[in-house]
């Protein structure tokens, strides 16, 4: 008993003194960089050149100085409190107008005037600079919008336009031979030695990467079939878990591939962030393509949202046909963008990507359009499948929309704008099939 009360007596003493000194005064040192931080930030608002990776730098550093004056602004809280308190009994206790105060009353009271005025200076200096940095966070925010809005609204010439069409494919050529010949330097400077002394890290990367690819599925298949013979609802936590081995796995086989081809040091920084985005954009099509066999599913009564068998079928092609042409444009522009190729190249060859997708995404908002309530068969399951009927229905309404407006967009030149429109609509229905799929278990 005696142990333990010490070691809560030290929680308390260390709970006390770091709340302590967090709401310490900054000092000298800090508000010098403090000082120097907001002139630099100053100036990148005044400039037009300034990237944004430079002023959300700026941000990150300013929150931080921010939260520190917000702390510093309650030292001496109970100082000052005290002092206010002794000087109001003071005042309660002085003599009536036209009575002389004494001289001991008078140097007691200017004595207090002045502890609580060095008391305050620190907090006054504070909550100014709190305010400072406030401004500026904000200032940055409003710059950062505008520029949002800006590169939303500009126009580059039609993807449709075909004198684009030879420029682009050039474009990406060349992004493609950067790409090949960002570590030519290296390769050349140490000859095929790299490559040999990280051949057998390759090796063995790439068989356990192709294991897992080829084989985790049916290890997983395996796992899931040996705890139905005991019964599903029984394991239902059980089957959650392996599930999600069939997207894990296979992940983790891709990734293991691509440190595989990263370990060899043929590709410069570009290049293995590239492959690395390879294998990522295969986990997400595991992952999409594991939430709609759920959402969708083959079976009548483990489907999320029911509809036919034939029509579940065609959603789940859908799905599988926008994920995997997404992936594939956001492997072209990842390769346009390193090769730093104009944004008329990018909207060029995402324009087929879009439009295909475009119609697979309609053909998914007019199935979910079409869908209406099943019949309740316990009472209270009428609401709920009413509320459910509503939402999915207006989310077939707005992913018609989108499936309409950005083929337009983008052949009108409004390139950033079809990505912002796009690309997150398609997102949101991916999160929401997620969480509807996660809690059915």
């Amino acid at each position: 008993m005696r142990l333990i009360a010490r070691l809560f007596t030290a929680l308390i003493l260390g709970l006390w003194l770091t709340t302590g000194l967090g709401a310490q005064a900054l000092s000298d040192a800090d508000l010098l960089r403090w000082d120097g931080l907001a002139g630099r930030a100053d100036t990148a608002l005044n400039d037009p050149d300034a990237t944004e990776e430079e002023l959300n730098a700026f941000r990150t550093q300013i929150t931080e100085f921010r939260a520190d004056f917000d702390a510093a602004r309650g030292a001496n809280s109970a100082r000052i409190d005290t002092l206010r308190e002794q000087l109001a009994a003071l005042n309660a206790t002085s003599a009536g107008e036209g009575v002389e105060e004494s001289p001991e009353f008078i140097a007691k009271r200017k004595e207090l005037n002045d502890d609580l005025s060095l008391a305050l200076a620190p907090v006054q200096r504070a909550e100014a600079e709190f305010v400072r940095a406030e401004a500026l966070v904000t200032a940055i925010d409003q710059k950062l919008r505008d520029r949002q809005t800006e590169a939303l609204l500009e126009v580059v010439p039609s993807p449709l336009n075909p004198i684009h069409w030879n420029p682009a494919l050039a474009d990406l050529r060349a992004a493609l031979l950067g790409l090949w010949n960002e570590n030519s330097a290296a390769r050349a400077a140490t000859g095929n030695s790299a490559l040999r002394s990280a051949l057998p890290v390759t090796i063995v990367l790439t068989l356990l990467g192709l294991v897992l690819i080829f084989r985790g599925r049916q290890w997983s298949r395996r796992i899931v079939t040996r705890l139905q013979r005991f019964g599903a609802r029984g394991f239902g936590i059980w089957r959650f878990i392996v599930s999600l081995l069939r997207i894990a796995l296979p992940f983790a086989g891709l990734m293991l591939i691509a440190l595989a081809a990263v370990s060899t040091q043929m590709f410069g920084p570009k290049g293995n962030e590239i492959l690395i985005s390879i294998a990522i954009l295969g986990g997400i099509l595991r992952g999409v393509r594991w939430g709609s066999e759920r959402v969708f599913s083959r079976d009548d009564d483990e489907a999320l949202i029911l509809f036919a068998t034939q029509t579940r079928a065609r959603l789940r092609f859908y799905v599988a046909a926008i994920t995997l042409l997404t992936a594939l444009n956001s492997l072209v522009y990842m390769v346009l963008e390193a090769g730093g190729a104009a944004d008329v190249s990018k909207a060029v060859f995402a324009f087929p990507f879009t439009v295909i997708s475009a119609l697979a995404l309609y053909r998914i908002g007019v199935i979910l359009r079409s869908y209406r309530d099943p019949e309740p068969n316990e009472e209270g399951s009428e609401i709920r499948a009413s509320t459910l009927g509503r939402v999915v229905r207006w989310l077939g309404t707005g992913a018609v929309l989108t499936a309409v407006v950005s083929p337009l967009l983008l052949a009108a030149g409004y390139f950033q704008a079809t990505g912002a429109l796009f690309g997150p609509y398609v997102m949101t229905l991916a999160l929401l099939g997620m969480v509807m799929a996660l809690q059915r278990f």
